[in-house]
């Protein structure tokens, strides 16, 4: 319930921050993007990638074993919103780059993270084959 005595909605980064078990000795942070987190962020790292046009995820994976620079992350992200639909991300800009260590945003295409928000229900975003792991899924809930 929303009404108007619903409290507001915390859309700090900790609550919009998600994190996996770390399985396959790598563990997966995603933070659902907004203009304020952009802000910590770095504006700059999403030049290509306008935030008022694209949905951004800001990923960070960790590790003390695995290679994680041979991932193409974009190519193993899919966002599905509320009506199911899949969306493949169109571009990674990386903030941290090296082998057991990667951090930078996802970019989908055809929405901005507020107007995703807007459409009330949850949003999943998943990660695909890194680490013999099959799958890693973030949700938020909107």
């Amino acid at each position: 319930d929303k009404g108007p005595g619903a409290p507001a909605q915390d859309t700090s980064a900790v609550s919009l921050t998600r994190r996996d078990g770390g399985e396959g000795s790598v563990t997966a942070e995603a933070t659902w993007v907004t203009l304020s987190h952009l802000q910590e962020v770095g504006p700059e790292y999403a030049k290509s990638y306008p935030a008022d046009q694209y949905t951004l995820v800001h990923l960070t994976l960790d590790t003390h074993s695995v290679d994680l620079a041979k991932y193409d992350l974009a190519r193993l992200a899919i966002l599905e919103g509320p009506d199911g639909q899949a969306i493949s991300a169109e571009g990674w800009v990386g903030i941290k780059e090296d082998s057991h260590h990667r951090e930078g945003l996802l970019a989908f295409p055809e929405a901005s993270n507020q107007q995703r928000q807007s459409q009330n229900g949850q949003t999943q975003m998943k990660l695909r084959e890194i680490a013999g792991v099959a799958e890693r899924v973030f949700r938020w809930q909107f």
